[in-house]
């Protein structure tokens, strides 16, 4: 019985924490200044920052699959795993 209730709480465990899970991207921000963003996704509207002159990594903090981000150049669709460049402001996607 122990082991059942053990294997129930790791359960429940795993099902939260992948449900609340974000899309994480990495990304090579070759411009001199930081890019701020407006991030959309499941009908919430937040803001993400990519800091300038650096390979890093941001996780937007979402329940779903998706986020578009808007820039100067126009919105982008992001997912999960995404690695992107950012030139000029502009967000160009890796792979």
């Amino acid at each position: 019985m122990k082991n059942l209730s053990i294997l129930f709480v790791f359960t429940l465990l795993f099902a939260f924490s992948s449900a609340n899970a974000g899309i994480f991207i990495k990304f090579y921000n070759g411009d001199s200044n930081d890019l701020v963003c407006k991030v959309k996704s499941c009908g919430s509207t937040s803001e993400v920052k990519f800091d300038h002159g650096t390979t890093s990594t941001v996780t937007i903090q979402t329940g779903c699959s998706e986020a578009v981000l808007t820039t100067s150049c126009g919105e982008i669709t992001l997912k999960d795993n995404m690695k992107i460049s950012i030139k000029n402001g502009c967000i160009k996607i890796e792979n």
